[in-house]
C-alpha cells in the first residue's frame, strides 16, 4: 500500500476503556464487597449503594438522548452493567453530565467513580488515571458536504494549507488529521455535535468523525 492510499483508508486506530482512579472491575456484589479495600473507590462506592458515572450526551452511538430524552448508548450500557456486577441491579447508576475535557479532572477530584465516556487510551493519560481493558477499537473517517467543491479526498488532499478540517478535541487530534491530511488546518472543538455543526455552517471543509457515528 503506498503513502496515498493509506491516508485515503484514513482509519486511525484507538483503543477505547473505562477510566478511573481505582480498579472498578465487574464482578459479583460478593465479590466486590469482599475485595474492597477500605479507603478504595470501590469501596466507597459500595458504602454509597450506587456506582456515580461521568459520561456525556452528544456523541451517538455512544451517549445521547433519545426521543423520550433518556440517556441511551454503549457508554450508558456499560456503565449499568456495571452496576448491575457491584449491586446485582442495574439502576444502582448515577450518570453525571461532563465535557469531554472534564473525563480525567472529575475523576482524579472524585467528582464521579469513574468515566465511561468513550475516552482514547494514551500512555499520557495513564499516568493520571486506571484504565480498563480496551472495549473497543475505533476508526475515523472524513465527511464532506455533497455540495462542497472539495468533497473528495483527492481534493481535500490537493488543498493542502486551505483545507480546513473539524475534529473533537483529543490529545491525538492533530495526529490524526495530518495523517491523512499533513497540511490541513486542523479546528479543535468542545462536543461531536459541534464538530458536524461547523461543517454544515461550512467553517471548514469536512469533518472528521469516529468511524461509529459515521455508520451509526
Amino acid at each position: 500500500m503506498n503513502d496515498t492510499s493509506g491516508r485515503r483508508d484514513f482509519l486511525k486506530l484507538g483503543m477505547a476503556g473505562l477510566a478511573a482512579a481505582g480498579a472498578l472491575t465487574a464482578v459479583s456484589a460478593e465479590k466486590a464487597a469482599a475485595q474492597a479495600a477500605s479507603d478504595s473507590v470501590l469501596r466507597t462506592a459500595l458504602d454509597r449503594g450506587k456506582l456515580i458515572v461521568g459520561t456525556g450526551s452528544t456523541n451517538a452511538p455512544w451517549h445521547f438522548e433519545n426521543d423520550a430524552g433518556e440517556l441511551v448508548g454503549m457508554d450508558i450500557t456499560m456503565g449499568r452493567i456495571l452496576a448491575k456486577g457491584l449491586f446485582d441491579d442495574p439502576t444502582k447508576v448515577e450518570f453525571v453530565m461532563q465535557d469531554p475535557a472534564q473525563r480525567i479532572p472529575n475523576v482524579t477530584t472524585n467528582k464521579v467513580d469513574i468515566t465511561i465516556q468513550f475516552m482514547t487510551m494514551s500512555a499520557q493519560r495513564s499516568q493520571l488515571i486506571n484504565f480498563s481493558r480496551p472495549y473497543y477499537v475505533e476508526g475515523v473517517a472524513l465527511l464532506t458536504l455533497p455540495s462542497s467543491e472539495n468533497k473528495t479526498f483527492d481534493k481535500l488532499l490537493a488543498g493542502g494549507s486551505a483545507t480546513r478540517v473539524s475534529i473533537l478535541q483529543n490529545v491525538d487530534a492533530e495526529t490524526s488529521v495530518h495523517y491523512a491530511l499533513p497540511q490541513a488546518q486542523v479546528m479543535q472543538i468542545d462536543t461531536q455535535a459541534n464538530v458536524l455543526q461547523a461543517l454544515e455552517s461550512k467553517r471548514v471543509d469536512a469533518a472528521a468523525v469516529d468511524l461509529s457515528t459515521v455508520r451509526w
